[in-house]
């Protein structure tokens, strides 16, 4: 199924009707309906909406499967016997996406397959036997030249012209070097074998490629179809084919990031994001984390497709730091999905209008990833809106209903060079004067959906990094509560303690520092112990400042380090062994 899901999702995303108007679509369904049914639905409608969405990626896909959600859950309300009426509804919501899922599932499909368990028995017969960090492994390992267009398709959606174009090289060369990364592929996973017949040489290559991928004219797809009917060589190679597909998807060479910004004639905006990470910490993945500006409101998060506790913590001055559990943990390698609603508060999340009466849209965003990543932008403008100016400029426009442009990218990493790891787009248009509606207020941030961190640790997360030793300390009075799990709180007022001279209280916050659920995040009671250690020889305690050194260097931190500038340090694990031999001074 969850081929099916991304499928669904790769042919929404590039299907001719991306977005429509956001528009109370349940009003327009038949009256008379059920009073039963609108009891249960008003209150999760939004929810319903939300979810559809994430699975989508479509907004206009996702208001036509609300009708069909909201009309099957009227036909089945005998069936409903009370309890969670949210629950109830998403159950019918995600029935209804598998549904369209199958009609439309045309690239997963071989024609004369019949016997899959067979085929799953094999060495490398289906994506759960694909060594996801072998395949990961081995698209890194190809060649720049083969690796870039291969993944311009398969996670860019670009056509072999659109790659061409970009890469500077023919179609033909373009289609050729897709093809050269899959045989690359197939043979260092031994993937299957390329049929070699004579009488296949129409099937065979990039034309068996493109029928998978669902991008044939529909006389050579029904061509191809008949064919593999009839030649069980190709139907085999065709299902090597579409299991490197299907690991691809399950895997990606690198992350993804699916945006769709959609602009209210007034200005504001909300934002739907959807993020695809690889699991490469090397160990298994039990929490998701992200950070938001404090200027946007977040009215939703969803984790692998379902709401869970979300936890509000303190990250920066500007930013808040979202953390929820995974219901299902993702091993090394597996993926990690998440699904976010945002909506603009601020001036940078909005539409500006010019003096000249048009409208700007200004967008940037930095992945800050040590990976490559494929990007795509959509964004909607209002209805009636005429694009004056777009920089840079977008690789589609659709004018259906509302104008939406859309930007397909391959950011590389921040540790490339040259370094295009940041997009940035700028649009300028008009609105008709009956499209400009007076602002209505925005309904206020529900902060009951998530769970948040005490007052006194987000008063914490605020203070300055020096002079506020007197401050933090009557914090450290009010926090005596805080749970442990607040370890990057308990840092920050250990640190500012220590600045302020409260050595003794600092010890003890620094104590508090408890272990993160990710080793990923090791540094901080590693630096913690050490800062324990560095009170301890201020002190004149050098037995105990043994201690603690010892105690973080067992904590195993590998390479972790933790700056801090303001005192011209840098804490990692060759710090804390010198620490061992030369005690610590304060400069």
């Amino acid at each position: 199924m969850q081929e099916i899901l991304q499928m669904a999702a790769n042919v929404s995303l590039y299907a001719a009707h991306l977005l429509c108007e956001d528009a109370t679509v349940m009003q327009q369904i038949m009256p008379g309906t059920d009073n039963g049914v609108e009891q249960l639905w008003e209150p999760n409608r939004e929810h319903v909406r939300r979810l559809l969405i994430s699975l989508t990626r479509d907004l206009d896909l996702a208001e036509d499967l609300m009708q069909e959600t909201y009309l099957d859950a009227r036909s089945g309300l005998a069936g409903y016997r009370g309890g969670d009426a949210r629950a109830w509804l998403a159950a019918i919501a995600r029935n209804a996406f598998y549904a369209y899922a199958r009609r439309q599932s045309v690239r997963m499909e071989i024609p004369g397959e019949v016997d899959e368990s067979a085929h799953s028995r094999s060495r490398n017969g289906s994506t759960e036997h694909l060594n996801a960090i072998a395949l990961r492994q081995a698209i890194s390992e190809l060649t720049s030249t083969v690796r870039m267009p291969l993944l311009m398709k398969h996670y860019g959606g670009f056509t072999y012209e659109e790659i061409g174009q970009r890469l500077g090289c023919p179609t033909g060369t373009a289609r050729r070097r897709v093809w050269d990364a899959v045989r690359k592929l197939r043979k260092a996973l031994e993937v299957g074998e390329e049929a070699t017949a004579v009488e296949c040489r129409n099937v065979r290559g990039t034309r068996l490629l493109d029928y998978l991928y669902g991008g044939l004219p529909d006389k050579q797809s029904r061509e191809i179809g008949a064919h593999l009917e009839q030649c069980a060589d190709c139907r085999e190679d065709a299902r090597a084919l579409r299991e490197l597909i299907a690991g691809m998807d399950h895997l990606e060479g690198d992350d993804r990031c699916i945006r769709i910004v959609d602009l209210d004639a007034a200005g504001p905006s909300t934002e739907y994001s959807w993020w695809s990470v690889t699991n490469s910490f090397g160990e298994t993945a039990k929490i998701n984390w992200c950070t938001c500006n404090k200027d946007c409101c977040v009215d939703a998060y969803l984790l692998q497709g379902r709401e869970v506790p979300i936890r509000v913590l303190p990250c920066s001055d500007s930013q808040y730091w979202y953390e929820g559990t995974l219901a299902r943990p993702v091993e090394p390698g597996g993926r990690v999905d998440s699904f976010m609603v945002l909506r603009s508060t601020g001036e940078d999340g909005r539409a500006q209008k010019q003096p000249d009466g048009t409208w700007r849209y200004r967008y940037g965003t930095t992945p800050n990833s040590a990976r490559d990543w494929a990007f795509v932008m959509v964004m909607r403008l209002p209805r009636g809106a005429e694009v004056i100016s777009a920089e840079p400029e977008p690789s589609e426009v659709r004018s259906k209903g509302a104008t939406t442009l859309i930007w397909r990218s391959l950011l590389a990493s921040f540790h490339r060079e040259p370094r295009p790891w940041q997009f940035e787009c700028v649009v300028d248009y008009r609105l008709d004067a009956g499209a400009t509606k007076e602002e209505k207020p925005q309904p206020a941030c529900d902060r009951s959906q998530f769970v948040w961190a005490p007052e006194v640790a987000f008063e914490i997360a605020d203070l300055p990094w020096t002079g506020a030793g007197e401050r933090a300390h009557d914090l450290f009075v009010r926090a005596d509560d805080m749970p442990c799990e607040y370890y990057r709180v308990w840092f920050k007022l250990g640190l500012a303690l220590y600045d302020g001279g409260y050595y003794d209280q600092a010890l003890v916050a620094f104590g508090r520092v408890g272990m993160p659920d990710m080793g990923v995040f090791l540094i901080y009671p590693f630096a913690a112990r050490v800062w324990q250690g560095h009170i301890c020889d201020l002190l004149g305690r050098r037995k105990e400042a043994l201690a603690h050194y010892q105690e973080a260097l067992d904590l195993r931190p590998g390479e972790g380090t933790m700056r801090h500038d303001q005192y011209d340090m840098t804490v990692n694990r060759s710090w804390a062994e010198e620490r061992l031999k030369t005690p610590f001074e304060r400069k």
